[in-house]
């Protein structure tokens, strides 16, 4: 059964669920179509997420 899945099990990533909402919202969403975008969530706290060409970038001078 194991060999059915895609992504291999080895490529899978679990992010924090305000990257993982920007990388869904740069992929599909409002940010669909620009090399960057900051998403802000709003839940049980307030979290963001800063994307750069599909990527969570979470430390260095690309944050914003």
């Amino acid at each position: 059964m194991q060999h059915r899945l895609t992504p291999e099990p080895g490529a899978l990533r679990f992010p924090h669920d305000a990257d993982a909402f920007g990388i869904g919202e740069y992929a599909a969403g409002a940010a669909a179509g620009h090399e960057r975008a900051l998403c802000v969530t709003l839940g049980s706290g307030i979290g963001s997420a800063f994307i750069d060409h599909g990527e969570p970038v979470n430390e260095g001078a690309l944050v914003p």
